[in-house]
């Protein structure tokens, strides 16, 4: 079974987000204990029961205490994303969440998740604050790397 998190890979890829955001003006985003715990069960399901058919990697099993989803690239299913940090923290975490995801057939590592996310224009706008994204104050972060996926979670409301 593969590790839920890495915490090498975590690590270095909690201060390359950091890193990036300073060189391109922004600041750093607090971290947040809730939406680490959504990202380490996010890779662990993704590792365990990989996204298959039209389902991307924002979707969830059916395996888990939380509601399972086909996430499509026509969104249908946000409400699934958004509600997950409340879910997974049982109210603890009461924003909404969004999500970036990277997967590498190779094996994941901080250096291949940015480089996957800065060649992605909808991922590298969530994490530039670009685009419709412009405006949205990133307050709640939470990161997490398994075997293959690397997933990045942020919210708009600070952790309590």
């Amino acid at each position: 079974m593969a590790r839920a998190d890495d915490g090498d890979a975590t690590s270095q890829l909690i201060d390359r987000v950091f890193d990036y955001r300073a060189q391109n003006g922004l600041p750093a985003i607090p971290l947040s204990d809730a939406m680490t715990r959504v990202a380490r069960a996010h890779v662990a399901d993704l590792e365990r029961h990989p996204p298959r058919g039209r389902c991307t990697a924002h979707s969830w099993s059916t395996d888990g205490p939380w509601s399972a989803c086909c996430y499509t690239p026509e969104h249908d299913e946000a409400r699934c994303m958004w509600d997950k940090p409340r879910e997974i923290t049982r109210g603890a975490y009461t924003g909404d969440g969004f999500e970036i995801v990277c997967w590498n057939e190779d094996g994941m590592t901080a250096d291949a998740a940015m480089a996957c996310w800065r060649n992605s224009r909808q991922h590298h706008g969530v994490l530039l604050n670009r685009g419709p994204w412009r405006d949205t104050p990133w307050r709640a972060l939470g990161v997490s790397v398994s075997r293959h996926y690397a997933v990045i979670w942020l919210g708009q409301v600070a952790e309590r």
